[in-house]
């Protein structure tokens, strides 16, 4: 499997959206013609359509991979303006796989599919980038988030941490710490019947170690049109990272000294917790003269937009505003928007929102 490039930020998740006015009855019927033809031809998997939003669920594997989730026909189309959605993990498919997922996608959306994907919204995507160090070699505090967790496995010589979390799954953003090498060599152990201890130690020694720091956002109630990625927060706002090796060297107090020790075990986050205001402070201090060099949340938060652009699946015109102020996609966006600061009880200026002038029945 090749893995996608280091300290680069790319997309492990993406969830997409279509506006009804984007994707007409006639589309909806030829897409669903095709995933019934993928489903006979053992190409597809019908998922249960009961007590969903859609009538029409599908799971399309790629290569043995989970490949692509498609969601259509919703099952109130007067009650939503999305009447199709797709999902797929473009970090699978990098390498020799990208073009044939690319063009699976293809038959499945048919000859409008480059007006269909340009014409998306996001409402889910996990924004992520790699490094080559080990989890177990840094203490990680995201200051945006107070909810926090950790999972690992415990050995006779200790606790070795595997995934860190910072705030919840329910949010729209969480922030998530990984071991991408330990993943790697849990799916080869599981990848056929008869593998062996000695074969997962060998493809052991062969891994090097890979650190995944993913932001997972959600936009359900607000998808963003392409054109407006750059209203995406910063993915990883408020995320530190130090090198162990270097904090053990600035860290002086004993409190700080057995902060770290903590931290080993469940994580920085969980860590501060539990030592004062005062302590908590001073240890940040001492931690600034630890900070990761190879760690710049503010550059990742740059290459948003390119992260999109290499999945190959869009045109370049789709990320552009002059191009997408007109899609129904914007429309809907806007009107998100002036409903959500209704909501809050106020004052909608439909200068900043345009198209709401011209309101009709698409809602």
């Amino acid at each position: 499997m090749k893995l996608p490039p280091l300290n680069t930020v790319f997309i492990d998740k993406l969830g997409l959206s279509f506006h009804r006015l984007d994707v007409t009855e006639r589309q909806r019927r030829a897409i669903t013609g095709v995933l019934e033809d993928f489903c006979s031809n053992g190409r597809a998997t019908r998922l249960a359509g009961a007590k969903k939003g859609f009538v029409n669920r599908f799971r399309v594997p790629i290569k043995e991979k989970d490949g692509l989730f498609v969601e259509i026909n919703p099952r109130s189309p007067d009650q939503t303006v999305w009447h199709m959605k797709l999902e797929f993990n473009p970090a699978r498919y990098f390498g020799a796989d990208k073009d044939l997922f690319t063009n699976t996608l293809k038959e499945i959306l048919g000859t409008d599919h480059r007006l269909l994907l340009d014409g998306a919204s996001v409402n889910v995507v996990d924004l992520t980038v790699d490094h080559r160090v080990s989890l177990s070699d840094v203490a990680i505090e995201c200051r945006e988030k107070n909810a926090c967790g950790a999972w690992g496995k415990s050995f006779d010589s200790g606790v070795r941490l595997q995934t860190l979390y910072f705030g919840t799954r329910k949010t729209d953003h969480q922030i998530a710490a990984y071991d991408k090498r330990d993943e790697l060599l849990a799916e080869f152990a599981k990848s056929k019947p008869g593998v062996t201890l000695k074969a997962v130690s060998d493809k052991a020694a062969k891994l090097r170690p890979r650190l995944r720091v993913e932001a997972h956002c959600k936009f359900s109630r607000r998808p963003v049109p392409l054109h407006r990625l750059a209203d995406i927060r910063d993915p990883f706002k408020g995320t530190h990272i130090y090198e162990y090796r270097n904090a053990e060297a600035v860290v002086t107090s004993t409190v700080g000294k057995l902060a770290l020790e903590l931290a080993k075990v469940s994580g920085l986050q969980v860590a501060l917790k539990h030592v004062s205001k005062a302590e908590r402070e001073t240890l940040r201090k001492q931690l600034s003269g630890a900070a990761a060099e190879w760690w710049d949340a503010a550059e990742y938060a740059k290459q948003v937009v390119a992260a999109f652009q290499n999945t190959g699946l869009f045109s370049q015109s789709a990320f552009e505003w002059k191009h997408g102020k007109s899609k129904m996609s914007e429309h809907e966006y806007q009107l998100s928007a002036a409903k959500a600061k209704a909501n809050a009880g106020g004052k909608v200026d439909k200068s900043k929102f345009p198209d709401l002038e011209n309101e009709g029945d698409d809602d």
